[in-house]
């Protein structure tokens, strides 16, 4: 489970998808995230979400990216604990 983001810089049909990451406290969270390139519409920002799909690597700006090629977005619940531990 993973929540979406959604940012300008990414080309059409890319999002990103991320969890936050805790190592002491809730205020040093850090997100981590990956990189998701859809052809069909891409998730609502802040929507939680599961991805299934292929490990890829794409060209973007003149730089290769990993990148899940995804075959199947399908909304989720947030889970009980947001945060990674």
């Amino acid at each position: 489970m993973w929540f979406v983001h959604r940012d300008a810089t990414l080309p059409a049909g890319w999002f990103l998808v991320a969890r936050f990451v805790v190592q002491c406290c809730a205020v040093d969270a850090q997100p981590i995230g990956l990189p998701v390139r859809t052809t069909g519409p891409a998730p609502e920002a802040g929507s939680w979400v599961t991805v299934e799909g292929t490990w890829d690597v794409a060209e973007m700006d003149g730089v290769r990216r990993a990148v899940i090629g995804a075959t199947a977005i399908a909304p989720t619940a947030r889970p009980d604990q947001p945060y990674l531990y």
